[in-house]
């Protein structure tokens, strides 16, 4: 069964959209069963489950959507609905219809990104890619960027992506087809990686009615290409929804687009010092055995402190060759759960799109709310080992005891609470 991948923002902890329950074929007359197709399915919470679920909840006029999809291919009926995937952030449903031809709808849920700009820019940004460059992407047939429409919520109708997903594949190839699908990735990065910009942002379509938007200037591999990217696209607020989350979705001079890497990277560190400034409230470090957590963890004034000095930092990130520094086309989830193989060992297919791609620029990546964020995640990306190199013996035991600590961490067992 063929599965468009929604992917969860980590992508070393998405979610499997083959997960028992996850697909469901549905009529589309029965109440209780649509019901099944607004909520999300594919899972529990521990906490705030209410919340949790809320957030993902996303109903929308199934007649509605079901005419504008025979609209758009010519079809005189809908024969079923069914959900083959949903993460965090969207659900994917197929669409069978009368005249043999399969859908995919993307909906996205209510925490999936600022509403208007995250459609947008994920339609320009499959267009750019199928069409500028050239990419094996799903053709977008139809798409909203708002609810102001008859099927009452955003919403993407695509071709269906052709092929398996590698991952499902891939042990079963011989050495010799891995080598050439390796060979094909490479390709596709090189062609991502052709386009330079002259802003850091989302892209949009020119005509996308969104205010903050700027026209590009891009170099690209021929001439034609840059006037075609110039004419047709734009770039705009960033999508990335850590700068709309909570309080910071109102902080509209935070949103991009920046001239500079130096530009960005700077705006990154000041939304935060003004967002602490407004809401942080000071807490009493959680008492952890299992884990140390810094005072100044719980210090509005320590990670102000923090973020000066990463602010002072900047000049010394950012390569002097603008070659390096300046923005990129890129896929930051270019993985096999998003890529397609077809039957001849080609790379038919490659989806998920959705906020995963703006130009910013490949050595600005040290970004300072990676290191601010208190939601729950890994403390960091590696685990020092103190030792006197002179006097530690590495025992075998040691060794293991190491190896399971390492092991541990990766996992997140050591989070921030």
């Amino acid at each position: 069964m063929r599965a468009f991948v929604i992917k969860n923002l980590a992508p070393s902890r998405h979610m499997s959209l083959k997960a028992p329950g996850c697909t469901r074929t549905m009529s589309l007359d029965n109440p209780a069963e649509n019901e099944q197709l607004f909520s999300y399915t594919s899972g529990r919470w521990l906490w705030n489950e209410k919340q949790q679920l809320d957030a993902r909840y996303r109903q929308f006029n199934i007649s509605s959507l079901k005419k504008i999809a025979c609209g758009v291919i010519g079809s005189t009926g809908c024969v079923s609905i069914e959900k083959i995937g949903e993460g965090n952030y969207n659900k994917a449903l197929r669409l069978v219809m009368r005249n043999g031809q399969n859908l995919i709808v993307k909906i996205p849920n209510p925490n999936a990104g600022p509403i208007k700009h995250t459609t947008a820019s994920e339609v320009a940004t499959m267009e750019f890619a199928r069409t500028i460059l050239n990419l094996p992407v799903p053709k977008v047939l139809a798409w909203s960027a708002t609810s102001q429409n008859p099927v009452e919520s955003e919403y993407i109708i695509m071709e269906e992506a052709k092929g398996l997903q590698l991952h499902t594949v891939w042990p079963e190839l011989e050495l010799r087809a891995k080598r050439d699908i390796i060979h094909q990735i490479v390709d596709i990065e090189k062609k991502m990686l052709s386009v330079s910009f002259d802003k850091i942002g989302s892209l949009y379509f020119k005509d996308s009615g969104i205010l903050e938007c700027e026209s590009v200037e891009a170099t690209a591999p021929s001439r034609k290409a840059a006037d075609g990217i110039e004419s047709r696209f734009s770039i705009g607020p960033i999508v990335r929804r850590e700068f709309w989350a909570g309080e910071r979705s109102d902080m509209h001079h935070y949103h991009g687009p920046w001239k500079s890497a130096r530009q960005y990277l700077e705006t990154i560190a000041r939304r935060e010092i003004d967002w602490i400034s407004r809401h942080a409230v000071p807490s009493k470090t959680a008492q952890n055995p299992r884990q140390f957590t810094s005072e100044a963890q719980s210090s509005p004034e320590a990670h102000v402190s923090s973020l000066c000095k990463f602010i002072s930092a900047i000049p010394c990130i950012i390569p002097r060759d603008s070659d390096l520094s300046s923005p990129r086309f890129w896929h930051p989830d270019f993985h096999s759960g998003n890529i397609y193989v077809d039957g001849d060992g080609k790379i038919s297919s490659i989806i998920d799109w959705q906020g995963r791609i703006n130009s910013i620029p490949r050595s600005s990546r040290s970004e300072p709310h990676r290191l601010q964020q208190k939601e729950s995640q890994v403390v960091s990306r590696f685990l020092v080992v103190p030792c006197e190199p002179t006097t530690y013996i590495l025992t075998l035991e040691r060794a293991i005891l190491i190896i399971r600590v390492c092991i541990r961490y990766t996992l997140g067992a050591y989070t921030l609470a």
